[in-house]
Order: C-alpha cells, then structure tokens, then sequence
C-alpha cells in the first residue's frame, strides 16, 4: 500500500518576527547613513566572526571588503590606542559575561598620525530564531567619532587654565603695590582687593552692590569734610 503523508508547521509569527527584525535594521541602516560619523559592529558569540560596516571599518583603518565578510575581533581592538586597550577589553569582556551595557571612550591612532576619539556603547542581543529554531547571540553596538567634542572640551579646558593662570598673575601684580586697590563691577560688587588694601582696612571687604559700602570704615583725610566718616556714596568706587 502506498501513500502520501504530509506535515505542516505554523511559521507564520516566525516569519514575522522576522520581517519586523530586517525592517529594523534596514531603518536603522539608514539613520546611521545619514548621521554620517557612526558606524555599527556585530560580534557573533558563536561563530566568533565580527561584522562592521564601512564608516566603523574606517575609524579602524581596516578594508571595508574584509570587514563585510567577517574577521576577527582582535583585528579591530588591536587598532585601539595601547594606553586604552587593557582598559577597553576588560569592558567588553564585562559586558558578554553580565550581558550589560558596554559603554565606553577610547583612542584609535591614524596612520596621519593624529588620534580619533571614540565612544563606542552596545550589549548582547538574542536574534530570533532561525528555521533550524536555533538563538543566535551576538554582541553589537555603534561606535561614534567624538573627536571634534574632544577638541572642544580640550580648547575649553586650556583656556580655563589660561584665564587662571592670568588671574594669578594679575593678583601678584596687585598684591606688590604699594597702594590699596580694589577692583568692582558695574553694580558696585567687589571683584578684587590687594594686599595692601586689606592691610588697611584689615580684612577682605565684602560687598554685593554699592549701597553695601555704607558698611565700610573710613574717613575724609582733608578738605572740609576731614575727619568726618565717609558714606556710601562718597568711596572712589561709587
């Protein structure tokens, strides 16, 4: 006797997971596209195989051919600037065991000889299952070029250090006059006071405004007025 039998199986939520999945990434694709300094890895915990696209493959001078196909991930991380990889390493390795974010700032030296400042953030991600109903894990993120925030808040950080060392110099200068000097803002709030001013009046004045002054010591030395204690109104500064 023969005969046919035949099996159908429900895979119709499957191929939607599915659908929605490449639909993601294909929107995501073209966000990174237009953003323009980011670029994308995936690292695939069970082949070992690292995928990146062209921009991330540029941050790390690697061939963008190679890097669609699939290589190492030492290929990538041995870019990264030596002061940083241990640092950088002990991230990743942190992030796959506890499967948390991977969030971190590195350099990667250019062959122009200048560094690229990266942050680079990701986590571990269960894809759907493929139709041998295996669940893949990969570990993926973006990396971002930083350099230009780097360079700001280098620029920033030098011309602090310059205002300071100004400020320093300029209170040296004050303090070796041999005459009180105090230096107020339009509103009459006292900014600076040498030395020898707060000899004489023997501490750091204090004031927030000029109608503060009334509050100081101090009297006429001549004129008609000598001997008589100064008003607010009557200090050089008012």
């Amino acid at each position: 006797m023969r005969g046919v039998i035949c099996t159908v199986m429900e895979v119709t939520d499957k191929v939607r997971v599915l659908a929605r999945h490449k639909e993601a990434e294909e929107r995501l694709a073209l966000s990174l596209e237009a953003s323009g300094n980011i670029g994308t890895w995936s690292y695939d915990l069970d082949t070992l195989a690292t995928h990146v696209d062209e921009r991330f493959a540029r941050l790390f001078q690697v061939e963008a051919a190679l890097a669609r196909e699939g290589t190492e991930l030492n290929r990538f991380t041995d870019m990264i600037h030596p002061d940083d990889r241990p640092r950088v390493l002990a991230a990743i390795t942190h992030a796959i065991e506890t499967e948390t974010l991977y969030d971190t700032e590195y350099r990667i030296p250019q062959r122009s000889g200048i560094d690229v400042w990266v942050n680079a953030r990701g986590k571990v991600f269960a894809d759907p299952a493929t139709a041998d109903g295996k669940m893949r894990r990969r570990f993926a993120g973006i990396a971002v070029d930083i350099s230009e925030r780097k360079a700001q808040a280098e620029a920033l950080r030098a011309s602090e250090a310059r205002a300071e060392e100004d400020r320093r110099r300029l209170d040296a200068l004050l303090d070796a006059a041999p005459v009180g000097i105090f230096y107020v803002d339009r509103d009459g709030k006292l900014l600076v006071a040498n030395a020898a001013n707060n000899a004489i009046s023997g501490h750091y004045p204090q004031s927030q405004s000029a109608d503060e002054y009334g509050a100081w010591r101090g009297w006429h030395i001549d004129g008609p007025r000598a001997g008589e204690p100064l008003a607010a109104g009557d200090w050089p500064v008012a």
